[in-house]
């Protein structure tokens, strides 16, 4: 790698520059081995002015890459905490990254180091003192050692240790270590206490390090200590914070022992109930979760334990006013139900959402629920009581089937007769060794439907404690579930559960267990660095025929996210077909198969190689029950990367046009590149159009050297989802509708090279973000939320909401709760903009940017209050959330009332509250003209249109909506006021309602 050294200093001389944007530098950049020139902040040497604001932004091109900054002739007025005048230095790209620290005074130099992509600077001077500023050098180099980071230590109560690295020899040189530590919850009590410490000495700590912050952006105590030397530290106690985070530094110097901490986590939040109990009979009171029916706070747990008071009980939780964050997975809020004393018992289930009342059984003495809420979004959560009875059914249980190889039966109760109300059937299924294989092919299936397999339903765990698939898998219709084939498990457990209504006459299911001990053939801990060749390696029974229903696993760990890991298949005979979608060998990047797929290879080849980057390659050798093969045998080598990165993974984002150009363009390509691009259409609604206006790549019969390869799914390997071009045909256009992404790859190998291509992509249609048919009379209500909040807004949109009072007389205000836009000192390039009227181009009341929460705002006696939402195509951050309120007295006759964005498609995460009170009305009706919404009556658990008397939050629901309707239809209520609740989820969008209203 050549090093560039410029020995020239540059001076800026802009004098009596106040503005962010001239002072400011964004564009640094470098890659590994690049020595910038010193650059001057401001007006160095000379005075800097007052109020100044400089960002400068480096970017190492490489998310491996260290950045050593080192700040020279530093005089910067010195303050408490460097509170006045200051330069903040972040590892990553903006001040919401891990802040490294805060800085001012005199000083002849600072070095300061970052792990990453991207450093960025903040310098900030106030009105009083002036000073010189500093000069500063970056450079850029590749990371030595590799990561030493814990960053998922804890999580609740318990204790453990944490040491340097080869503790009790000597830490290496150049280490970089980041630990943190999870309590759980805020309320709980974190303990560090330093058994052992041996670091370098220096009186500011400046070489060898270990600093422990309570706050992640904290640079002074108590917030922030850092130790060195041979004195061990004091037992340090953090309370009020749920992470600590430490962070182990050493130079490039002197070597010392280290250290060793014990952490521990102690105490319970205070939301926890830990001694409810009942027996046979008991039916509670209704307790609340946390600040229910209030929102509840962010990065919550709360436990409560359930005494049944004997092992032969069942105890049913019902909740009622259930509401948390939807998630597929429930990986966010939750709500965890235990079929035993704790969290290591048999996990029923984890449920999330939006949800009816519904409810939870288990039979023992005892059952456990974990309520976790995150740091996203809010949500009110819910109530629940529990209730104890006797067992009403003999156990049904079966625990001991199989043990090895076999096969055999389960059936329902009765089977083929109907099968009992209130049964709970468990089924384990034991393998004898995770080296066998298990099979389960339903022969008969007849149960009671619903949707959600909510009434009764088989339940086929891989792990004891799955709850979503594809470890768990629910069933329940009259559809025979496909044949499910189990591999790397010792158990299987199944569980067979009916409610007290419809009975049918159930399953019948054959179960086999195959295979030997010792039989595996995964390997999964090859492993070597750069410069390293493995042997060749065979899969199963190579060059014999290989066994049907085979899954074979193979790892390999290159030691340095860096590196480039390639393999050589070689006497490959597999059974072909063209998308290979019968017996296979899938190669992923990564660590496993929910990587990125780098294709699915078949047929015959004697060779072929196949590179990925970074630090694991993932490969999935699979056969099916029909044609012999003898399989292949594969070696690896690794090397470090030869080329930087050309990546481009953010383009796009909404409307908008632009080109993806082969490096050095029209020149030639480089060899060796592996290029990633991702357009992002902000939405699936809308199409992305690929245009190549220039081709020219090496010539292959199936592009095996150089190649650019589009999918539109991320593991398609197949036509029409992925597409791989080379030679000197300009391929057709390609337009793509229904995907948000479009991934393209550019690779090249050693040999030729070519002027490559010019690629035009274009985002056109889709969904508009404006939402112009919110409030209604006084006490209307509901949430605007930026398009994808709390991920990062689109770029290049320009979103309008108008909220309506219904009279002139009445006032609409508007409230932010989280605000994150892009920073300008004039709001130029992402704004938030108010008007106090229903037009967004008169009557600003403001342009507002940056991170702080405007004011709450009030326009009295109108009947609209709009607002604007701009972005640019440049930074994206995570938007707002703001809720808009309808207050005074007039309520209007007759009207008419539609969702948000009516004719167009709603939004996800909807929540409007429309309120209709003709004056002197006794009845009210409705007579809906248009009504398409997701979801299916009664359980409407996705979207939906919910009728309450008077108020959103506690009135009485009258009918509640969802799906298609055949419209015109109408309802009459007696009633003097009714609300209308708009809730829709984060999935399906469709086009709708509108109604009109008016007393009777």
């Amino acid at each position: 790698m050549k090093q560039f050294i410029f020995s020239a200093f540059i001076f800026l001389l802009l004098t009596g520059i106040k503005d962010a944007s001239a002072c400011s530098m964004l564009g640094l950049t470098g890659g590994a081995g690049y020595s910038s020139p010193f650059i001057s902040a401001s007006t160095h040497p000379n005075n800097n002015p007052h109020n100044l604001n400089c960002y400068y932004r480096i970017n190492a091109q490489s998310s491996s890459n260290v950045i050593k900054v080192n700040f020279r002739n530093v005089n910067v007025e010195v303050g408490s905490c460097c509170n006045t005048d200051y330069f903040a230095v972040y590892e990553g790209s903006s001040a919401t990254s891990r802040l490294i620290g805060k800085y001012c005074g005199q000083h002849s130099s600072i070095v300061l180091q970052g792990r990453g992509q991207y450093m960025y600077i903040h310098y900030h001077t106030d009105g009083s003192v002036y000073s010189t500023g500093f000069e500063l050098q970056f450079t850029v180099s590749a990371s030595a050692t590799p990561s030493c980071d814990q960053l998922s230590i804890g999580g609740g109560p318990g204790t453990g240790f944490i040491t340097s690295p080869n503790y009790p020899s000597n830490y290496p040189h150049q280490a970089d270590c980041r630990y943190r530590i999870n309590a759980g919850s805020a309320t709980r009590t974190i303990t560090l206490t330093f058994t052992a410490f041996n670091l370098e000495s220096h009186p500011d700590c400046k070489f060898d390090f270990v600093e422990v912050r309570t706050q992640l952006n904290a640079h002074c105590a108590p917030n922030v200590k850092k130790y060195c030397g041979s004195t061990v530290p004091t037992t340090q106690t953090i309370t009020g914070q749920q992470y600590a985070y430490i962070q182990f530094f050493t130079d490039s110097s002197v070597t010392r022992p280290g250290f060793r901490m014990e952490w521990t986590v102690s105490g319970d939040p205070s939301c926890s109930i830990l001694d409810l109990a009942g027996s046979v009979g008991h039916v509670s009171p209704y307790y609340s979760a946390s600040t229910h029916p209030a929102n509840n706070p962010h990065n919550t747990d709360c436990y409560y334990q359930i005494n049944g008071e004997s092992t032969s009980n069942v105890i049913k939780v019902e909740f009622t006013s259930f509401s948390l964050e939807a998630n597929a997975n429930c990986a966010f809020d939750y709500v965890a139900v235990y079929e035993g004393p704790s969290a290591t018992s048999r996990l029923i289930a984890k449920y999330c959402g939006n949800k009816t009342p519904f409810s939870v059984s288990g039979r023992g003495q005892y059952m456990y629920m974990h309520y976790h809420t995150d740091g996203s979004v809010h949500s009110t959560g819910f109530q629940f009581r529990f209730s104890v009875s006797a067992s009403a059914t003999p156990s049904c249980d079966q625990l001991s089937i199989g043990g090895g190889p076999g096969t055999g039966y389960i059936t329902s109760p009765n089977y083929p007769g109907n099968y009992p109300h209130k049964a709970d059937c468990r089924y384990r299924i034991n393998a004898g060794s995770t080296s066998r294989t298990i099979t389960l092919r339903f022969t008969a299936f007849n149960l009671e439907s619903h949707s959600s397999c909510r009434y009764d339903f088989v339940e086929v765990r891989t792990t004891a404690n799955a709850h979503c698939a594809p470890n768990a898998r629910k069933y329940c219709g009259t559809t025979v579930p496909a044949t499910q084939t189990i591999t790397g498990q010792r158990y299987v457990y199944i569980q067979f559960f009916t409610d007290s209504s419809v009975t049918r006459s159930g399953f019948r299911l054959q179960w086999t267990v195959s295979g030997q001990v010792g039989g595996s053939c995964n390997m999964l801990g090859l492993t070597g660095g750069a410069g390293y060749s493995s042997p060749y390696y065979s899969a199963s029974t190579h060059p014999s025929n290989n066994p049907h229903n085979l899954n074979c696993y193979y790892r390999i760990n290159a030691q340095s996210s860096s590196n480039v890991i390639k393999v050589d298949f070689r006497r490959m005979q597999i059974e072909n077909h063209s998308c290979c979608n019968f017996d296979y060998v899938a190669v992923y990047e990564g660590y496993s198969t929910s990587s990125r797929l780098i294709g699915k290879y078949c047929g015959t080849n004697s060779s072929f190689s196949v590179q990925g980057r970074g630090r694991y390659m993932y490969m999935h050798y699979h056969t099916d029950s029909s044609r012999y093969s003898t399989g292949f045998q594969f070696r690896f080598s690794v090397s470090a990367s030869a080329t930087p990165s050309c990546d481009q993974l953010s383009i796009g984002g909404g409307p908008g046009t632009g080109y993806i150009t082969s490096p050095n363009y029209p020149s030639n390509y480089p060899h060796k590149a592996d290029c990633r691009y991702r357009i992002n259409a902000g939405s699936a609604s809308r199409t992305i159009t690929l245009r190549f206006t220039a081709f020219n790549l090496e010539s292959h019969s199936y592009c095996r050297y150089d190649f650019v390869e589009v999918r539109t799914q991320l593991n398609a390997h197949c036509a029409p989802n992925a597409r791989k071009y080379c030679g000197t045909t300009v391929p057709a256009t390609q337009t793509i509708t229904g995907q948000q992404y479009v991934y393209i790859q550019f690779f090249t190998d050693s040999s030729v090279t070519r002027s490559g291509f010019r690629l035009q992509w274009t985002i056109s249609g889709g969904d508009s973000c404006d939402q112009l048919n919110l409030g209604g009379g006084p006490g209307s209500t509901g949430l605007i939320k930026s398009p994808n909040y709390p991920g990062n807004y689109p770029q290049n949109i320009d979103c309008k909401y108008k909220v309506y009072s219904g009279c002139s007389s009445n006032n609409v205000r508007f409230a932010f709760s989280a605000f994150n836009i892009e920073t300008n000192s004039q709001c130029r390039y992402d704004y938030v903009e108010i008007f106090s009227g229903c037009s967004t181009n008169l009557g600003s009341q403001g342009k507002f940017c940056g991170t702080t929460i405007p004011a709450p705002s009030t326009s009295y006696g109108t009947s609209c209050k709009s607002m604007r939402f701009k972005t640019d195509r440049s930074v994206a951050r995570s938007g707002f959330n703001m809720r808009y309120t309808v207050t005074g007295r007039c309520c209007p006759s007759s009207g008419v009332i539609s969702s948000p964005s009516f004719p167009l498609n709603y939004h996800n995460n909807a929540d409007n509250c429309y309120v209709i009170c003709p004056p002197g009305a006794r009845r009210i009706r409705l007579r809906f003209t248009t009504f398409i919404l997701e979801g299916s009556e009664p359980n409407c658990s996705y979207d939906s249109l919910t009728i309450k008397r008077s108020f959103c939050t506690s009135g009485t629901q009258l009918d509640k909506f969802c799906g298609t309707k055949r419209t015109p239809f109408t309802r009459t209520y007696t009633a003097t006021k009714l609300a209308l609740k708009f809730k829709t989820d984060r999935s399906v969008v469709k086009k709708g309602f509108s109604l009109f209203f008016s007393r009777v």
